[in-house]
């Protein structure tokens, strides 16, 4: 699955794309959101429009590349505030907002707002940041109206601890509200072999 970001592949166009059995792209949320603004892309009449690409989207909600910011940002109990990269304004995004800004690109798979941490962190960060990623998910699944044409997705964070990451999620993300769920990944890429083991467990969540 190629990453475009910004809505296109570097380097390939969508045609090229289609010629080697590319049927899903990636693009990210906090950048299109950013800029052009997805008031645009939502007039121009969203994002495959936009881009010229009638196979799936999937749009991610931004809350890597928001922490990846970490200077500039901070996580609220309600949502995330943090200051563009482009010209430092401010913005403040509830979960519910990410859903909205995702519903108006007309992505296919939607992703739940999540909060992004380090590696290595506390158990006590981790914890936190599991609970309020999974509250996120809660207020996001209340807001989400299932038709049938798209999916929506759950992320899993909660560090490489196997308690945090694998049973108290199924509480939530065994809900058919949600299609299926996206592990969070140690942002550092911790040793291989750790993290080939956190792959290996998560798939009793499927």
């Amino acid at each position: 699955m190629p990453v475009g970001t910004q809505g296109c592949v570097k380097a390939l166009s969508p045609h090229e794309l289609k010629e080697i059995g590319i049927k899903v792209i990636l693009c990210n949320t906090y950048h299109l959101y950013l800029r052009p603004g997805y008031p645009i892309i939502k007039k121009i009449g969203g994002l495959h429009r936009f881009v010229n690409w009638n196979g799936v989207i999937i749009t991610d909600s931004g809350g890597y590349q928001i922490f990846s910011i970490s200077s500039l940002q901070k996580s609220e109990e309600k949502g995330v505030r943090f200051k563009s990269h482009l010209d430092g304004s401010d913005h403040f995004l509830t979960p519910e907002a990410v859903l909205q800004i995702q519903l108006a690109l007309g992505s296919d798979l939607i992703m739940v707002l999540d909060q992004c941490t380090p590696y290595p962190i506390p158990h006590a960060q981790a914890e936190k940041a599991l609970n309020r990623t999974l509250n996120w998910a809660r207020i996001t699944r209340h807001s989400w109206v299932k038709d049938g044409k798209r999916g929506l997705f759950g992320i899993v964070q909660g560090r490489l601890d196997r308690g945090a990451r694998w049973h108290r999620p199924r509480k939530i993300y065994g809900d058919r509200l949600f299609s299926s769920q996206r592990r969070g990944k140690p942002t550092s890429m911790a040793k291989q072999r750790i993290l080939c083991n956190t792959i290996d467990r998560k798939r009793s969540l499927s």
